[in-house]
């Protein structure tokens, strides 16, 4: 379960901006946990999910720090939560035609 929330964390930091530095805590927590299962085979099946749960934190940090690039155009929404249509292209179309009347 927690793989799978890792999954899609890093899938979401990935969108945010980092690409692929968005893979390097699942890719460190595997490696870890492979490291320290093949060192003591017989360890504690809990001391794994720290490094989980740490791997869950440090992407949890990063989708929470990343910023939008300026050069990204935000679409506005209206009252009642619905994007908006860009209105730019639309009044340079009808700027070119003096039969339609701008608002």
């Amino acid at each position: 379960m927690l793989l799978v929330l890792e999954i899609m964390l890093t899938i979401s930091a990935w969108r945010k901006g980092y690409k692929g530095f968005a893979l390097l805590p699942v890719g460190i927590a595997l490696l870890a946990g492979f490291l320290i299962g093949y060192s003591n085979p017989g360890s504690d099946a809990l001391s794994f999910i720290w490094i989980d749960i740490l791997a869950i934190v440090i992407l949890v940090v990063m989708i929470g720090a990343a910023k939008v690039p300026e050069d990204v155009k935000v679409k506005e929404t209206n009252k009642s939560g619905d994007l908006m249509a860009d209105q730019n292209g639309q009044r340079e179309l009808a700027a070119n035609h003096p039969e339609v009347e701008l608002n």
